[in-house]
């Protein structure tokens, strides 16, 4: 049994649409209209298809939905903390995991002839222990180990199944499950089969032919190997035309704030995936909020754009004044505008299947810069100090036909974090959707 604590992760750790607030005050007038706009695609429902419906035609919740059972279920979890609380401590003392109980060393005296000595050891506390040692062997309690002219220390670690070593606990807790009233097992049951502890999964993919992103069902037979998710895939996601006036301002408001979307993104290889406007736009946003979970395509600008956005510099030693800490996040930023510059063009080049959105993904890809681009660093000479200056919307505009430049002061170079995107469904199914962050320097002030 896997513990609820990662469970709930998904629920409560990561950003809510409905309740966080996105600094757009457009966004928090329409945002319940959005979210009732987009349907929600359970990956059971993938099994039993024989190909993606229409949205007109898709039978599924709205991602309003999802919230409200998000909200539900928060409440139910609240209410029974003590009975998750149970279950979470059985299922994580009641394995056959093996841990360590135990480490000690043991100081074997010199010989002048290199002689072997059988020390004897503590006896383990329990019956299945393994015995392990750095040199040597262990033999009927003791450390068997050739002595040598100096004095040396050998390390000895105990550790047995965890299942042994907790089996006083382990008892306890069990009784204090079997004693739950009916309610009260009746609601951890709810809470644990409830899908709305599923993360939402954001898929990019390329539309195979104009009528229809995958009339052949390879993308479908891919994402059947997801589970324990809910996903948003274009066509039974978005309202699809022909469209009625209801269903036109629907996908207008969508389009609008696609960017929100951009989550637990999930990037299907295509061939000519880099060659379509709303693929280049997808993937650019997702490596630069370092959101997504499994990447097919692996280019290496993008996967190189993540990975510097993601990295991290030391927090500040002196918090009046900027010193190598500055000169790090330069050659960051340095690195990050690098791989822009070269993604950028891909864009200018990209095709669309209604020219008109061309207009409309630029602009959000603009927002994006606007939003994400890292400021400058900029050494003052003669005041010691640096100065942080922003990226203009008139600079940011011009990248699309020019590359982005600034005078690159003085930086400290330093590598780039490795997220380790997996590149198979397989794998991000097997790592839960996780996202690797960078906590190389996560310090605190005192």
């Amino acid at each position: 049994m896997k513990g609820l604590v990662e469970m709930f992760f998904n629920l409560f750790g990561k950003r809510n649409l409905l309740t966080a607030k996105s600094g757009d005050p457009d966004f928090e007038k329409e945002k319940v209209s959005f979210l009732q706009s987009i349907k929600l695609v359970h990956c059971s429902n993938l099994q039993t298809w024989h190909k993606f419906p229409r949205y007109q035609q898709c039978d599924a919740i709205t991602y309003y939905d999802y919230f409200i059972g998000q909200q539900q279920l928060k409440k139910l979890e609240s209410a029974y903390s003590h009975v998750i609380g149970a279950y979470n401590k059985l299922a994580q003392l009641d394995t056959g995991e093996v841990k360590v109980y135990k480490t000690f060393t043991v100081e074997v005296a010199p010989s002048l002839f290199h002689t072997i000595r059988g020390i004897s050891l503590a006896m383990p506390a329990f019956e299945e222990t393994v015995v392990t040692v750095n040199e040597g062997e262990w033999q009927a309690g003791k450390l068997i180990v050739k002595a040598k002219w100096s004095k040396k220390s050998v390390q000895v670690t105990y550790a047995c199944p965890s299942h042994i070593q907790n089996a006083e606990e382990i008892a306890v807790t069990r009784k204090k499950i079997s004693e739950l009233t009916a309610d009260e097992q009746a609601a951890f049951h709810e809470i644990k089969k409830s899908r709305f502890s599923q993360p939402v999964l954001f898929i990019s993919h390329r539309w195979e032919t104009k009528n229809h992103p995958d009339p052949d069902c390879n993308q479908l037979e891919k994402l059947r190997l997801l589970e324990d998710c809910f996903i948003i895939y274009d066509y039974c996601s978005f309202p699809q035309e022909p469209l009625n006036i209801d269903e036109a301002s629907k996908l207008q408001c969508i389009l609008k704030y696609m960017g929100k979307l951009i989550e637990n993104v999930v990037i299907l290889h295509s061939a000519d995936y880099t060659n379509r406007g709303w693929c280049i736009y997808e993937y650019i946003a997702s490596s630069f909020l370092s959101s997504v979970v499994c990447d097919e395509i692996q280019e290496p600008a993008f996967v190189a754009l993540r990975d510097w956005v993601s990295t991290r510099v030391p927090f500040p030693t002196n918090l009046f004044r900027d010193s190598w800490e500055s000169q790090q996040q330069n050659y960051i930023n340095d690195s990050i505008l690098s791989n822009v510059n070269k993604i950028l063009p891909l864009f200018k080049n990209s095709a669309f299947s209604k020219e008109e959105d061309r207009k409309l993904v630029r602009m959000l890809l603009l927002e994006l810069l606007n939003a994400k681009l890292p400021a400058r660093k900029e050494h003052q000479q003669y005041l010691g100090e640096w100065k942080t200056s922003r990226w203009t919307r008139d600079e940011l505009s011009g990248a699309f036909e020019n590359e982005l430049t600034w005078d690159r002061e003085i930086s400290l170079s330093r590598p780039s974090f490795d997220m380790h995107v997996p590149a198979t469904i397989a794998e991000a199914v097997q790592l839960r959707y996780s996202i690797k962050r960078d906590t190389t320097f996560k310090t605190t002030l005192f």
